[in-house]
């Protein structure tokens, strides 16, 4: 029987659960469903009951359709790759040292990966855990600079990585939420790195690219520069920022004012019709607002500056403004008329919005999978799916 690949992505605005099936050539989708969160704030769980009935809910959901399937052999969910988030996942740098005792042998992917492993160990301030360790270079005895070094001869090894922590309290409520329904989590991984993974191409993970994910809470940002993460950040605004200006500034409910701005928001103030209005009805049909669309238009481009503003500043900070060439947008917010175009003049690079999607994910008739928010879900599963190919150990992500 083909191993199955379950991934929960605990949102600010929806839970998802995907379930994919292992095959020869990929991974095929077999369960989707979807919930309306609560309790979750800038990607952080803050109240364990209302993110737990989420979770349930969803994963009932999935359950009753993977074992409704033609062919399938009764299973449920039971273990998870879950995505963590947060604007205060930050990052450090180290460096690590290797005296090899034998320099005649070749470096093995066991010798590089206990490099790696050391550093989850690595002392951290308080209230903080070790998330992920990417490397960033190597120096092997007289050369400099090496990205792959298995294979290589020497007696010096050098490492350079990137540490990237989270609090411990968000990773113990997340995996208090999933321990509650009974799921094991399998391993937890930064939102922005699965997002990238079910985005981006390898040319553009070689050449240079910056990817933003435009949440509901937060927006995601993720460097790659010669196939390596360079930088990540975590934006404490998303889409729901977006949506709450929209409130305050045309004087209307939250909920019309997302309605607002999936139905008639743009980014461009300048294509905005002047002296048209956008009617808000009530439930009798009588009209109780009228909104000009020049309005709703300059409010919502007015936040998208400053969020791509805050992302060239973090390709700043990174040091990549000269190597970044492409800028890839993809989260919900995505979908905003002319966003694209904007982003394009702030910030001088190319741009392209990105759905989820990838060579190794099967035909499926679950299209919902499709959509740009659902990105982090789809990355955590292609990510579960090196892991099976890789015979991957998990971390362990309870707090002692």
């Amino acid at each position: 029987m083909n191993k199955i690949i379950a991934a929960i992505d605990l949102g600010s605005e929806k839970t998802v659960c995907i379930v994919g099936e292992k095959t020869p050539v990929g991974v095929q989708i077999i369960g989707y469903s979807e919930t309306p969160s609560q309790g979750i704030l800038r990607g952080e769980v803050v109240n364990i009951k209302t993110v737990l009935n989420a979770v349930n809910t969803t994963v009932e959901r999935v359950n009753e359709q993977i074992n409704t399937m033609p062919d399938y052999h009764p299973r449920q969910v039971s273990e998870v790759y879950v995505g963590i988030s947060g604007q205060s996942i930050r990052n450090i740098e180290d460096t690590l040292h290797r005296h090899r005792s034998n320099p005649n042998s070749l470096i093995t992917e066991e010798e590089e990966q206990q490099m790696i492993d050391d550093l989850y160990n690595t002392n951290t301030d308080k209230g903080e855990k070790v998330l992920h360790v990417i490397p960033q270079s190597y120096n092997v005895d007289e050369i400099i600079g090496c990205t792959e070094i298995v294979g290589m001869d020497g007696s010096e090894v050098d490492g350079k990585f990137k540490i990237y922590l989270g609090k411990e309290s968000s990773i113990a409520h997340t995996n208090s939420v999933l321990s509650r329904a009974n799921l094991k989590i399998k391993r937890m991984i930064l939102n922005p790195i699965a997002s990238a993974e079910a985005t981006l191409t390898d040319d553009e993970k070689e050449l240079g690219v910056v990817m933003v994910d435009i949440g509901c809470g937060t927006s995601d940002v993720l460097i790659y520069y010669e196939k390596i993460i360079r930088h990540i950040a975590i934006l404490p605004f998303g889409g729901n920022v977006i949506t709450n200006d929209i409130r305050q500034t045309c004087g209307v409910s939250y909920k019309n004012a997302e309605l607002l701005k999936r139905q008639h928001g743009s980014c461009l103030s300048e294509l905005a019709q002047e002296n048209k209005y956008i009617a808000i009805k009530d439930r009798n049909g009588n009209i109780e607002n009228e909104v000009p669309y020049r309005l709703l238009a300059s409010t919502i481009e007015a936040r998208v500056c400053e969020i791509i503003a805050s992302v060239m500043h973090q390709v700043e900070i990174a040091g990549y403004k000269d190597k970044v060439r492409t800028m890839v947008i993809t989260g919900g917010s995505s979908s905003l008329n002319h966003i694209q175009s904007l982003a394009k003049e702030l910030s001088g690079l190319k741009v392209r919005l990105a759905l989820p999607g990838n060579p190794k994910i099967q035909n499926t008739s679950i299209t919902e999978i499709y959509k740009p928010n659902k990105s982090t879900a789809v990355g955590l599963i292609l990510l579960g799916l090196n892991d099976i190919k890789d015979d991957y150990i998990e971390e362990d992500y309870t707090l002692n």
